[in-house]
């Protein structure tokens, strides 16, 4: 997993890679598994970009996450 941070979009990127078993499939309708949950997750905290791949053998999810800097203590981010 790699986790990079974009200044200038203000934005968290995140990658995870692992080994390829098998063709990744992009979740469809009220399927339930690993995709399927990552991609409620996205739609639900308004992750962008989310993408599933298979690159040289290897299966590759990748997001961005909207970042904020950390606000005065007791007041809102």
């Amino acid at each position: 997993m790699t986790v990079t941070g974009d200044r200038i979009r203000r934005e968290l990127v995140f990658r995870v890679e692992n080994h390829a078993h098998a063709t990744p499939q992009e979740p469809r309708g009220e399927a339930y598994g690993g995709l399927a949950i990552l991609a409620r997750l996205a739609k639900l905290f308004e992750w962008r970009d989310l993408t599933f791949a298979q690159t040289n053998g290897r299966f590759v999810a990748e997001w961005r996450v909207p970042a904020s800097e950390r606000g005065v203590a007791g007041q809102a981010d």
